[in-house]
């Protein structure tokens, strides 16, 4: 399902607020405003996001499966649904069964954002790793 581009915003600027370090937020939220800078934050997404180190919670090698990870993020409260943003216009700014959008990542070798409850919960897909992110101190499991 795709999203109105108030409902999208919002999102965004819930997942930018809560995990994006203070320093960057403002340009992370004006650079995903404007469609044609939005291709430069989405390009981040391969290599690291500028997320709070301390709300990453790296995936371990043996939990990147996505039955694991949806089981992590369930556990810590995710529902059915997630929004994505991602560099693939397949997936950005939609909302996804958690199911399928993990699926569709481990298929398509992908990268993205999902967030799962908006501004406490996401997951995040990149190149170097796979992390769930959360404003919560407990640990991964």
């Amino acid at each position: 399902m795709e999203f109105d581009e108030q409902s999208a915003a919002k999102r965004e600027e819930l997942f930018v607020r809560a995990f994006i370090v203070p320093e960057k937020r403002e340009r992370y939220l004006e650079f995903l405003k404007k469609p044609k800078r939005r291709g430069e934050i989405l390009g981040r997404m391969y290599h690291m996001l500028d997320v709070i180190p301390a709300r990453m919670l790296p995936v371990a090698n043996r939990d990147q499966s996505p039955d694991a990870v949806e089981s992590c993020l369930r556990q810590k409260g995710a529902g059915k649904t997630c929004y994505a943003i991602s560099p693939n216009d397949a997936l950005d700014r939609k909302e996804f069964l958690l199911r399928e959008a993990l699926e569709r990542l481990t298929a398509e070798d992908g990268v993205a954002v999902l967030c799962c409850l908006p501004g406490r919960l996401a997951y995040y897909k990149a190149e170097a790793g796979q992390y769930v992110l959360t404003n919560s101190a407990e640990g991964l499991y």
